[in-house]
């Protein structure tokens, strides 16, 4: 039974890649710039350099959306840990006289952060508003310290 529904899942995975590529085919691509997303806020030899983007109802709001969403980055492109945690769990059922393996492989990974940032410049500060909300574009550096 269980074979039957692998089948069937690979086959539903196999028709809606098609479906997706045909589809995606007769569109056109274009081309989206954000604001403050130029190469000039990039990180270089002397600026750690991160963009940041925060939308709400509420402008305030938005901006700290965008400012949390900024030093993250900032935080995350200067100094990242990454911890995994693998599990595999593997049960047999058994169906009668027969006996089937049922094998799940799960894995966390995350980033953790921890750095102090001061001196944060804000070099790029844009607020879009449409449809209701407003949307807060920000790009923050810091000098590189070495």
């Amino acid at each position: 039974m269980m074979i039957f529904y692998m089948k069937t899942f690979r086959i539903s995975i196999i028709l809606l890649s098609v479906f997706c590529s045909v589809y995606s085919f007769g569109q056109q691509e274009s081309r989206v710039v954000l604001p403050c997303s130029a190469t000039e806020y990039s990180s270089d030899r002397y600026y750690f350099r991160a963009t940041g983007t925060g939308s709400h109802p509420n402008l305030r709001t938005a901006d700290r959306m965008a400012r949390l969403d900024a030093n993250a980055n900032l935080a995350a492109s200067i100094s990242v840990t990454v911890e995994s945690v693998s599990d595999r769990y593997v049960a047999e059922v058994m169906v009668g006289d027969k006996s089937e393996m049922i094998e799940r492989f799960e894995e966390l990974t995350r980033s953790v952060v921890d750095r102090q940032l001061s001196n944060v410049k804000v070099v790029c500060d844009e607020v879009v508003f449409e449809n209701g909300t407003y949307t807060k574009y920000l790009a923050v550096e810091v000098p590189n310290g070495d």
